[in-house]
């Protein structure tokens, strides 16, 4: 009886033979970035990125609840004022979208913005319940 003879078992090379044409791994591993790089592609790009337009989207929205519901008799409303005014008189900066940073993120002076919401006359006063 003779023996089947199997073909010769060839090396690992470590890509199997049907994906030889796959990159090595160091060309699609990335480069690290400075944050001075990071920094500067934040601040000089001419396509937004996501992330700047979620946080302009999160200032927009905070101004527009302060400027449409200061008047409101609704509760709902009023909560969406309260919640965006409490939201812009906050310093505290330990949060990526607090007021403070996103108006440093945009280069906004924020007592600036704060006095120009909140000035004589636009934040009227709160009327007793």
């Amino acid at each position: 009886m003779t023996a089947s003879r199997r073909p010769a078992a060839r090396p690992f090379h470590g890509v199997p033979r049907m994906w030889s044409h796959a990159a090595p791994e160091a060309m699609l591993a990335p480069e690290p970035a400075l944050p001075a790089q990071v920094l500067h592609l934040w601040h000089h790009t001419c396509a937004i990125a996501p992330e700047r337009a979620l946080a302009l989207a999160v200032l927009a929205q905070a101004v527009t609840d302060v400027r449409r519901y200061q008047e409101t008799g609704l509760t709902s409303h009023r909560a969406l004022h309260d919640a965006a005014r409490d939201w812009m008189l906050c310093d505290d900066g330990a949060w990526p979208f607090s007021f403070v940073n996103l108006c440093a993120t945009f280069e906004l002076a924020t007592d600036a913005v704060r006095a120009e919401l909140f000035a004589a006359g636009r934040e009227p006063r709160r009327r007793a319940a």
